[in-house]
């Protein structure tokens, strides 16, 4: 007997409680193996349980269909085996319920190969913090707080479904374009770094390209092509794109942990630090909100410190803390 065949009959066993001792050991051995051999069981184990009540009446004629599976299942890659199997025979229940099991894991087999298989690759969810990871195909991803994406990868595409906001640094692949859904809109990329934001405002979606080229496509059929340096805001409610240079050099703050303020207001200094980096500054003199400030932040840097010695430089500033509270007040501009 093949010992291919022998181990699926091994399995079947072990599946229907039918195995000795020594014949569960036989199988444990192989799994031990490679892990392919473990991919292979956990995959017929699956759906061995999930396809027992179906085969409660179900006509299969056993010897056919085991054999015709066999022959099919086990073209190449060939699992590997420890040694030489014996195997004693299953009851008929259970004959039927392996054959019908592994016949619905050759059809998913003959499913996943063809050019339109769809394989769902993963889930990421950031809530409290920003994510790093790397996909399947080697392009990373640094995902915002309060984001989320999910990825379906095929022989054809690669597809990203993306609530939130995340910065992607694409894999390059002719073959295969990576393609990014967010609300109505569709970003259709092959290798590329570009951000993806869907939280900064209502109804927009922002998106700022760093290297390469993209294609955007909204709802309405409406297409436009961004390169490095460029940004589109797009209005999910009408479709329509809006096209300009990005001069925010912070878009991607949250994966760099740091904020680069020119001749930025003290206003949006204190938004920005408190929105990235869930700090608790308050502004008490509103003559000073205005002041431009030229500086940068890094993550870690002592907040009171940073407006003490920093933005001190240039703005007359007292700073009180208060627990975990920085109060800000001061008559502005220094002389």
């Amino acid at each position: 007997m093949n010992e291919l065949y022998e181990i699926d009959d091994l399995i079947a066993k072990v599946l229907a409680d039918e195995a000795t001792a020594d014949e569960q050991q036989t199988v444990e051995a192989w799994l031990d193996v490679s892990p392919d051999n473990r991919k292979y069981f956990e995959d017929l184990k699956r759906i061995w349980f999930e396809s027992g009540d179906a085969v409660e009446t179900l006509t299969v004629d056993t010897d056919a269909a085991w054999q015709k599976v066999r022959q099919r299942i086990h073209e190449p890659p060939v699992v590997q085996m420890p040694k030489k199997l014996t195997v004693k025979w299953l009851s008929t229940a259970n004959i039927m319920k392996i054959a019908a099991a592994v016949l619905v894991l050759f059809g998913a087999i003959q499913f996943f190969n063809k050019g339109d298989a769809v394989l769902k690759d993963k889930e990421i969810v950031a809530m409290a913090a920003v994510l790093q990871d790397t996909l399947s195909d080697g392009s990373k991803v640094s995902l915002n707080k309060k984001s989320s994406l999910s990825t379906v990868f095929s022989k054809k595409e690669r597809r990203v479904k993306l609530a939130g906001e995340a910065f992607f640094d694409v894999a390059h692949d002719t073959e295969k374009p990576f393609v990014i859904e967010v609300k109505t809109l569709e970003i259709k990329v092959v290798g590329t770094s570009f951000n993806v934001d869907n939280l900064s405002e209502v109804g927009k979606v922002v998106v700022v390209v760093e290297t390469g080229k993209v294609l955007l496509r909204g709802a309405n059929g409406a297409e436009i092509y961004l390169e490095k340096g460029e940004k589109a805001i797009y209005d999910v409610a009408t479709g329509q794109f809006e096209k300009a240079k990005n001069m925010d050099k912070n878009v991607t703050a949250y994966k760099t942990n740091r904020l680069d303020f020119d001749r930025t207001t003290l206003h949006d200094v204190v938004k920005q630090i408190n929105m990235l980096f869930d700090a608790q500054i308050e502004i008490a003199s509103p003559e000073i909100e205005n002041c431009l400030i030229n500086s940068t932040y890094q993550k870690g840097d002592d907040l009171e410190s940073y407006f003490t010695d920093i933005i001190g430089e240039s703005v007359n500033l007292r700073v009180e803390k208060t627990g975990d509270k920085i109060i800000l007040r001061g008559a502005g501009f220094r002389e």
